[in-house]
Parts: structure tokens; C-alpha cells; sequence
């Protein structure tokens, strides 16, 4: 494997992005690691936050929804496998080590794991919470995968289409729905 691309869409989110980044960019991970922000029309410090960061690409575009960002970031990616991480969301250091194994069997699109929220809301903690214990007793190929932080195949996302865009929320289980019809496991 040449790497993988991380793909982060924000908006206004000034206060997880510095937590989010940090954890990506100390990924314990021997091959090349593209980072890609999609700054989603912040009107807050996002781009400034992100920018202190030297290795990550800033994508600056208007406001346009999640599914818009994550999908300029997917084909901008460099990398086959490409990873959807949300910007209230951190990642353990061993994460890559434990998710990419997966893609050694060809028949995985996606593989997920658990984030450490970086949302210090309660809301966002509980959501955090949810993600975290679903994940934990789910099996190894199971019906949906949040794209909170979900590495896909960037060449079958191309093939059976992006996140649909025309969707505000689920457009996770929408995506996640469509790998499954294909025959492809996650």
C-alpha cells in the first residue's frame, strides 16, 4: 500500500478541529499519509486552526453541506484508500494499524473503527458513546458503517457513486446501503 488520504470536511468547527488534527497528524503509520481539509464556508478559525497544521491540504469552499465537503475531498484524495473522519472526532494513534489490515481481504470496501469524540458537548459525547458501543459488539461484516472514521476503497466509492448529496443526515447509511447491494462487505 502507497499510503492512505484522510479526508476531513469542517465547518465552524474551531473547537474540535486542533484535537481532531493533533490525533491525525501522530498517527503511529510507516507510509505516506495525505490529510485533506474541506473547509465548508467556516466563519469561524477552522482554516486558521487547520493551517498551523504544515501537512494538511486546505480545501476552502462555500457552504454546501457535509456530504458536498466529503465528496470534494474524496476526488481530490491521491491515495486508494481514503478515510472519512469528521471534525469533532479524534483517532487513537494505533488506529490505521488496526483498521487497514482489513483491505487485505479484496471482497472489504469499508472498515471502521471507534473515535474518541472531540465534541466536548453531551450531545456529542453520547453520539461519541452510541458509535463506540455499536462498534464494539457489531460483527466483522455488518450492515453500516458511520462516516465518522470509516476507510473506504476510493476506486469502488468512484464506481458505485459518492455520499449522495442531496441528503443533510444518513447519507452514511445511504453509501454504507449501496457497498452492501454491490457485494461488497464492510
Amino acid at each position: 500500500m502507497n499510503g492512505v488520504s484522510i479526508v476531513i470536511p469542517a465547518y465552524n468547527a474551531e473547537g474540535t478541529i486542533q484535537e481532531c488534527l493533533q490525533s491525525i497528524t501522530t498517527l503511529k503509520w510507516s507510509s505516506q499519509v495525505e490529510i485533506i481539509l474541506v473547509n465548508d464556508g467556516s466563519a469561524d478559525k477552522t482554516a486558521e486552526i487547520a493551517a498551523s497544521f504544515p501537512s494538511v491540504i486546505i480545501v476552502n469552499s462555500s457552504n454546501h453541506g457535509a456530504a458536498w465537503a466529503t465528496n470534494i475531498g474524496i476526488r481530490a484524495a491521491r491515495h486508494d484508500i481514503v478515510i472519512l473522519v469528521d471534525a469533532d472526532a479524534a483517532l487513537e494513534s494505533d488506529w490505521l494499524e488496526k483498521i487497514i489490515p482489513a483491505f487485505t481481504d479484496p471482497s472489504v470496501a469499508a472498515a471502521g473503527g471507534c473515535p474518541v469524540t472531540a465534541n466536548k458537548s453531551v450531545i456529542g459525547k453520547l453520539a461519541g458513546y452510541d458509535v463506540e458501543l455499536r462498534l464494539s459488539k457489531a460483527p466483522t461484516d455488518i450492515d453500516h458503517l458511520s462516516t465518522t472514521n470509516t476507510a473506504y476503497r476510493r476506486q469502488i466509492l468512484l464506481k458505485i457513486g459518492l455520499l449522495n448529496e442531496g441528503l443533510r443526515a444518513s447519507y452514511d447509511v445511504d453509501l454504507s446501503r449501496r457497498l452492501k447491494a454491490a457485494g461488497y462487505r464492510l
